[in-house]
């Protein structure tokens, strides 16, 4: 399969020629991804104490409930993905037909539920790990009582059968007990839930703001492909377009899967915590420098 990766700057993928300054190694070395991603029974021990990421004063207790819900050892650090596509949920992917270019990868990893099965052509359709934002989750599926357990399993089954849910459960401590409560509901669906690592979040934030990316926080969409870079040999972005126009200037939806996500205006994205421009010139210099692939054109089958 062919794909395109061009943007607005007319950008051209110049093959793989790793500068030092570009250098993924810099990301596990600054991050420690491979060790400190998720949280574990290995780097998280029992009676220890887990700081909040955004909210420095408050921890959490590891007792024997806390840590049984963690793995052993770290996912993913024994497996060796070729090529790993990470899916953004910009309007930019309807009508791409780059579904399968991404269900070709080792590897993919999705963004606060979005949607898939009715867009697979352009978005493909597997998922091997998704993130689940638990304020989201609360507004799509309450407290998860019976019947919210009820939806949001029946939804997760047709959406994503066989991926990983990852949870910022330690981001702020009303964070904790509604990820916990969707591990417990999707246990005997034999869901596998996992925990992003405070610390890890805290260096990821700290690396890019050495980089010059300012904002209050971080997306899901860099700490993820952050994260991906250590455990993938070929990251591809798919969905990462932060813009309301696209390369030829016509009008995009928001969300690919939401014709009523609309665009902020200039004003009202000064005033969000992520910065998703600053986040997309970084995405675009490792592009230009061959690290990465980054795709916001259509992807065509020969």
């Amino acid at each position: 399969m062919k794909t395109t990766a061009l943007t607005p700057c007319r950008i051209a993928w110049v093959g793989k020629r790793y500068l030092p300054e570009w250098n993924p190694s810099l990301l596990e070395k600054n991050c420690r991804t491979s060790e400190m991603f998720l949280t574990t029974k290995q780097n998280t021990p029992l009676n220890s104490s887990l700081k909040y990421e955004a909210e420095r004063t408050s921890k959490l207790q590891v007792t024997e409930t806390v840590h049984k819900r963690f793995p052993k050892t770290m996912p993913y650090i024994s497996e060796s993905f070729n090529k790993c596509s990470i899916v953004g949920s910009s309007g930019i992917l309807l009508n791409s037909t780059c579904g399968q270019s991404i269900d070709s990868s080792d590897f993919v990893v999705r963004f606060n539920l979005a949607h898939v099965q009715k867009f697979a052509k352009d978005v493909g359709s597997r998922t091997d790990l998704i993130t689940c934002n638990p304020g989201l989750m609360k507004l799509m599926y309450g407290s998860l009582s019976r019947e919210g357990s009820k939806r949001f399993t029946a939804f997760l089954k047709r959406e994503y059968p066989k991926a990983t849910l990852l949870f910022p459960a330690f981001t702020y401590h009303f964070s904790s007990k509604p990820s916990f409560r969707a591990q417990d509901a999707l246990k005997k669906q034999r869901y596998n839930v996992v925990y992003l690592h405070p610390l890890h979040h805290m260096m990821v934030k700290k690396f890019w703001k050495s980089q010059k990316v300012d904002e209050v926080r971080i997306s899901s969409g860099l700490m993820l492909f952050t994260s991906m870079m250590s455990f993938c040999k070929e990251v591809h972005l798919y969905g990462y377009w932060p813009f309301a126009e696209d390369v030829d200037g016509n009008p995009l939806h928001y969300h690919y899967f939401d014709e009523k996500a609309i665009m902020l205006s200039s004003e009202k994205l000064k005033k969000r915590i992520h910065n998703m421009p600053a986040e997309f010139d970084k995405y675009r210099s490792w592009h230009n420098k061959g690290a990465i692939r980054l795709h916001v054109g259509h992807c065509t089958v020969p």
